[in-house]
């Protein structure tokens, strides 16, 4: 009984962490998705100053040098690819870009827009697997970071929004729902005090 009660307990104190912590990841990108957009820079210093931060970026689309890259639903199943794509800016430098979403089966009507062109997007750390609407992309993120090491690009992925065509369809950015692990937090304590108490007036029955 008494384990059972500290196992409740200990549970619960999880749950309040991990509140804590959904809630301060999503207090920080909300704050960084807010603050203007700018373009982005030639060169960038502090890179966690910059991650979900919102950027207007220039260049041509590398097509010939595509990737696609398994989509991860929450059961842990591919649910289409995301395109990723070197958009090369005038400057020269490669940035990988995350062009969006596409299922399966609609792989061959990818857009490839041509040209000099100007997109815009949250640009996030390459070692961050950010949650996107249409699933993650796990461990295939290890080819990204593998492509960039390979094209000298920049250490970051721009993640396109606002597409204006079909497919790639954009992802946008998902919250962690912090609420559910106080309302499991709160369960826990409630049931480990129920035992106790149960307990309690049991033994003191028998007495």
């Amino acid at each position: 009984i008494y384990m059972l009660s500290i196992s409740l307990l200990l549970a619960s104190i999880i749950n309040f962490y991990k509140y804590n912590k959904y809630k301060y990841i999503n207090n920080y990108i909300m704050k960084q998705v807010n603050l203007p957009i700018v373009p982005l820079l030639a060169t960038i210093s502090d890179i966690t100053a910059w991650n979900y931060r919102v950027v207007t970026l220039g260049g041509q689309y590398l097509h010939e040098e595509e990737k696609l890259v398994n989509a991860i639903d929450k059961d842990g199943n591919s649910n289409g690819y995301y395109i990723i794509t070197p958009l090369q800016r005038i400057s020269g430098v490669k940035v990988l870009v995350n062009r969006g979403w596409v299922p399966s089966a609609k792989v061959n009507f990818i857009a490839r827009p041509k040209g000099i062109i100007k997109i815009t997007g949250y640009i996030i750390d390459k070692n961050i697997s950010p949650r996107l609407t249409n699933g993650y992309m796990g461990k295939d993120l290890s080819k990204i970071r593998n492509e960039i090491a390979k094209t000298s690009a920049s250490p970051m992925i721009l993640y396109s929004i606002h597409n204006s065509y079909k497919y790639p369809k954009s992802s946008e950015l998902l919250f962690y729902n912090a609420d559910k692990n106080v309302s499991y937090g709160i369960m826990f304590v409630g049931l480990a005090i129920i035992i106790l108490i149960s307990n309690f007036y049991t033994r003191k029955r028998d007495v």
